[in-house]
């Protein structure tokens, strides 16, 4: 070979060399990018996948409390795994605040639609929206997920209380369907006292007529012999279907009463009619401090929160809710009616249900108008006893008899005039308008004038005018304007009291939540938890009012996802 040649061939492979360099440097940084960009991949990869792997978690976190609480809202903030890098957070919307980006919402116990991520009003009842946020690596990735969810009605019982249950006089258990579906369906009563101070569940008469007839079971979770005791002979003295002794604590209403008031304070406050009807239309209301009515309140779809102590001396119907922190009295009755389930009350204090006080109205009204407070004193003044002792008198048999005086047909026109130009309109002012023409109507037997009596006539300590009668005008039966209906759900934290008849057409429970120290009434040491019924019960339970959300228990017992969001 030539030095030429061999020159040519190392010329050549220079050359191929320096023309193979760049190719191999591209190469090389392909590799490079190839492996970085793949490794990029891999890390993204990873990350969207512990993103993920925290979503999962937060939800089941939430889930978890949720489950416990169906209230609950505090939700959490950058909770870390041991074994994954990265945080997950969740925050709650206020039920009373402005919805702000980014926020989850319960609306498992509400009773309307909501505000949430997907625009107003777009959370229904019964439902939850979760909204987690997972942290990674600087970056955070957001997973939205709806569930509708199943929370544990109340039991189908009419009585249900933590403590003891104290029954008087006759007594009458019993269930239906619903008021539009009357089918009969057992209701009973219960309590999750364990009974280490004597009986939880006592019955006893009035009268030696009284009955006792439940149409359900009769049991206790006291595991004591004396825990269930029911005076007389099973089917003569009273008839229940079970009587049963250390059962299962039942689910009661746990609702937190004072906070769900507190969470409300922002809401406007109600106007009250005093004396005649207050309607309360859909909506929602807040009252600070107590609130005392005398009248008629209908709630029509209205839920009313009230911060202290609510008093009704009237009537109370309609549908709706009402939340109390404070003591609840009830004085009068409910109108029952077929197409309202009823008004669910809430009192974190006791709840007294007591017969119309007609006195109390009045004694209110005098306060606030001059002009019948007037004309109430002289119609009262219009009725003047005088004492007689008819000893000398022929045919006596020597008694003290009361005259009256009767000048009531001077006042009573004066009087319903005051009382209709007070404009009172209303069930329970119409009630004691009545009330009020019927004394006025009432006629009484004239005496006959004897020598005898006229002798007499020196007897009388002063002089008078008008004539005489005998019998005792009739007193205003200002105590009661019907039968003491309530219609709908009532749930007390304290205890629950009643001195009159009172006929429930739904359910009544003492939960016990309230730590106030014992009470005692009429000789009675009364705990929290207890129910105190004084003077015949009647307890129709209402099914459909126990499935509705805002009765329920929060116990949640299922969730199902509705919708993956993103």
């Amino acid at each position: 070979m030539t030095g030429r040649r061999r020159f040519h061939i190392t010329a050549s492979s220079v050359l191929l060399v320096l023309l193979l360099i760049p190719i191999l440097v591209f190469l090389a940084r392909a590799v490079h990018w190839l492996a970085g960009t793949s490794g990029h991949r891999v890390n993204v990869h990873r990350k969207r996948i512990m993103a993920n792997y925290l979503l999962e978690a937060g939800q089941a976190h939430a889930l978890a409390k949720i489950k416990e609480n169906a209230d609950w809202r505090e939700g959490f903030e950058n909770v870390a795994l041991d074994d994954v890098p990265g945080t997950y957070s969740l925050a709650f919307k206020n039920p009373e605040a402005t919805y702000r980006e980014g926020q989850s919402v319960n609306n498992i116990t509400g009773n309307q639609y909501v505000d949430g991520p997907r625009g107003p009003k777009t959370v229904k009842p019964g439902t939850l929206e979760l909204v987690v946020h997972a942290d990674v690596g600087g970056q955070r990735v957001s997973g939205q997920r709806i569930f509708e969810t199943k929370t544990k009605p109340l039991p189908s019982y009419g009585l249900g209380a933590s403590g003891n249950i104290v029954l008087k006089g006759s007594v009458s258990i019993r269930g239906i369907t619903s008021l539009a579906n009357q089918v009969e369906v057992p209701a009973g009563i219960h309590s999750n006292s364990e009974g280490t101070m004597g009986p939880t569940i006592q019955w006893a008469k009035n009268d030696r007529s009284d009955r006792m007839e439940v149409k359900g079971t009769v049991t206790s979770s006291a595991d004591t012999a004396d825990a269930i005791q029911l005076q007389g002979v099973k089917g003569v003295d009273y008839n229940v279907t079970e009587i049963e002794a250390n059962t299962a604590k039942l689910p009661v209403p746990s609702k937190n009463i004072v906070e769900t008031v507190s969470l409300h304070s922002s809401l406007p406050s109600p106007s009250f009619n005093n004396y005649g009807t207050t309607t309360l239309t859909s909506g929602a209301s807040y009252y600070s401090g107590n609130a005392s009515l005398q009248g008629d309140l209908v709630l029509n779809g209205h839920d009313l929160y009230v911060d202290g102590d609510l008093r009704v001396n009237g009537t109370i119907r309609g549908d709706g809710s009402v939340y109390v922190t404070g003591k609840t009295t009830l004085k009068g009755d409910s109108e029952i009616k077929a197409e309202e389930t009823g008004v669910a009350l809430f009192s974190h204090g006791a709840v007294e249900l007591r017969g119309f006080d007609g006195q109390e109205f009045l004694a209110s009204l005098r306060r606030d108008d001059a002009q019948l407070a007037q004309a109430l004193d002289e119609y009262d003044r219009s009725f003047q006893p005088l004492t007689v002792q008819t000893a000398n008198f022929k045919g006596t048999n020597k008694k003290t008899h009361y005259l009256y005086e009767d000048t009531r047909s001077s006042f009573a026109p004066g009087l319903l005039d005051s009382f209709d130009q007070r404009g009172l309109r209303g069930e329970t002012a119409s009630f004691i308008r009545k009330q009020l023409q019927k004394q006025a109507d009432h006629k009484l037997v004239e005496f006959q004038t004897t020598n005898t009596w006229a002798a007499s006539r020196r007897r009388y300590s002063r002089n008078f005018t008008g004539k005489l009668y005998t019998g005792k005008p009739p007193d205003a039966d200002f105590s009661k304007i019907g039968q003491a209906y309530f219609q709908g759900l009532i749930v007390s934290d304290h205890y629950v009291l009643t001195d009159n008849s009172i006929s429930i057409v739904g359910s009544l429970w003492s939960t016990g939540s309230n730590t106030a120290p014992p009470v005692t009434i009429d000789g009675r040491t009364v705990q929290s938890g207890d129910i105190i019924l004084n003077n015949g019960t009647e307890v129709v339970m209402n099914r459909e009012l126990l499935e509705e959300p805002r009765t329920a228990t929060r116990d949640v017992t299922d969730f199902q996802l509705k919708s993956w969001v993103k």
